[in-house]
C-alpha cells in the first residue's frame, strides 16, 4: 500500500482523481490531513479526512498508516505536525518520497527543526527541476535520491485552441498568488515605467495571504486605475486555462521556485513569459531550449512565431500525459 499526505487545496483533488483514473486505486491511499472545505471527496473511496478525529486518534492513525505502508508521499512539507512525527521516527523516512513544492525548503533560517530533519534524511527527493535538488542538498545536507518527475496534472500541457481575437488592450498576467514571493510592487513598477500604453493587468490574488492581496489591490488601483483586474474568487480549472488562453505576456519575479505550472502551461500556449533570471525554473526551462525573458528587461517585446512554435513543441512533449504516468510509475515502483 502506497499512502499520501496531502493539504486540501485544488492541485490535491486534481492529482487525487488522476490517480484513480490512471493506476490501480486498491494500492493508493489518500490522507487529507488539514482538510478546510475546499475540495469535495465525498465519491472518492480511498480518502480519509483525519481532521474529523480527535488530535490524538488522528496522530495515532497516522502512525499506524506509515508503519504499514510500502511508500509515503509527501506532498510538500507544510504539515509540520507530520513532520514533528518523522522527525522521531527516521525509520520511517526511509520509505518516505518528498514532492517538493518549493515555499517548504526555501529560505532555510525560517524553518523549524523537524522540518530541517526530514528533509536531510527523506529518502526519495522528488521534483523535475535538478537545481532545486542542489539547492536542498547545499542547504539542508539532503542525501535522498532523486527521482525526476513533474508530479500534477495541473503541470501537464494543455492542447486548447488559444484565442486569435483581437483585443484593443495587451492582456498581461502578473504572479499567480497573494504571496510576497510574487513581489507584485516591483513589476508594477516595471510596468509603469515601460513603453506600454493600452494594457489591462490580470493579477491573481484568490489564494494566499489575504491581508497581501488588499495591499497588492490598493496600489493597483492607485497606480493602473482601471488598466488594473484583480482575481478575486478562485476560477475552475477550465475557466483559468481559457483565461490564460487569451494573455498576451506574463509577468513572474518570484524569487523562488513557485508557479511552475502557470508557467509551462503559458510557455505552452505560446505566450511570452516574463520571469526571474536567478531563479531555477529559469534555468531549467533554458536548459530545454525554451525561450523567454528576463523580468529585468520587460518591455512590450513578444516571441517571434518560430520561437513560439518551439517552446510548444518542447511542452508537448516534456509535460505529456505518458510522461507524467511514467514517472509517477517510477515513484511508486521505487526501492530505496
Amino acid at each position: 500500500m502506497i499512502i499520501h499526505i496531502l493539504s486540501d487545496n485544488p492541485i490535491a483533488l486534481q492529482f487525487v482523481k488522476h490517480l484513480n483514473e490512471h493506476f490501480d486505486n486498491k494500492h493508493h491511499t489518500f490522507l487529507i490531513y488539514d482538510y478546510i472545505g475546499n475540495n469535495d471527496y465525498s465519491e472518492i473511496k480511498n480518502i480519509q479526512l483525519l481532521c474529523s478525529l480527535h488530535p490524538i486518534k488522528r496522530n495515532l492513525l497516522l502512525i499506524q498508516k506509515m508503519h504499514e505502508a510500502k511508500h509515503i508521499i509527501l506532498h510538500g512539507l507544510f504539515i509540520e505536525r507530520v513532520n514533528q512525527l518523522l522527525c522521531f521516527m527516521p525509520h520511517i523516512l526511509k520509505k518516505c518520497y518528498w514532492i517538493m513544492w518549493g515555499g517548504e525548503f526555501y529560505f532555510p533560517d525560517s524553518h523549524t527543526f523537524c522540518r530541517k530533519k526530514v528533509i536531510k534524511q527523506v529518502a526519495g527527493l522528488v521534483t523535475i527541476n535538478p537545481y532545486e535538488i542542489d539547492l536542498v542538498r547545499e542547504w539542508y545536507g539532503a542525501t535522498g535520491k532523486h527521482i525526476s518527475s513533474f508530479t500534477y496534472p495541473s503541470n501537464l500541457f494543455v492542447d486548447v485552441e488559444v484565442s486569435t481575437a483581437k483585443f484593443q488592450k495587451t492582456k498581461i498576467l502578473i504572479g499567480n498568488s497573494a504571496t510576497p514571493t510574487n513581489r507584485h510592487l516591483d513589476i508594477f513598477n516595471r510596468i509603469a515605467h515601460s513603453n506600454l500604453a493600452n494594457f489591462e493587468l490580470i493579477v491573481p490574488l484568490s489564494y494566499g495571504d489575504m491581508e497581501y492581496a488588499e495591499t497588492i489591490i490598493k496600489e493597483g488601483l492607485k497606480m493602473f486605475g482601471e488598466q488594473f483586474s484583480p482575481l478575486r474568487e478562485y476560477l475552475a480549472y477550465d475557466d483559468y486555462v481559457k483565461l490564460l488562453s487569451e494573455i498576451d505576456i506574463a509577468v513572474f519575479d518570484h524569487n523562488r521556485q513557485q508557479g511552475f505550472g502557470n508557467i509551462v502551461k503559458l510557455v505552452g500556449l505560446g505566450k511570452t513569459v516574463y520571469t526571474n533570471s536567478s531563479s531555477t525554473p529559469w534555468r531549467y526551462l533554458k536548459d530545454l531550449g525554451i525561450e523567454i525573458f528576463d523580468v529585468d528587461e520587460f518591455s512590450e517585446k513578444k516571441i517571434t512565431i518560430a520561437q513560439q512554435k518551439n517552446n510548444i513543441k518542447i511542452i508537448k512533449n516534456q509535460f505529456s500525459l505518458i510522461k507524467l504516468n511514467e514517472q509517477l510509475r517510477l515513484i511508486f515502483n521505487d526501492k530505496v
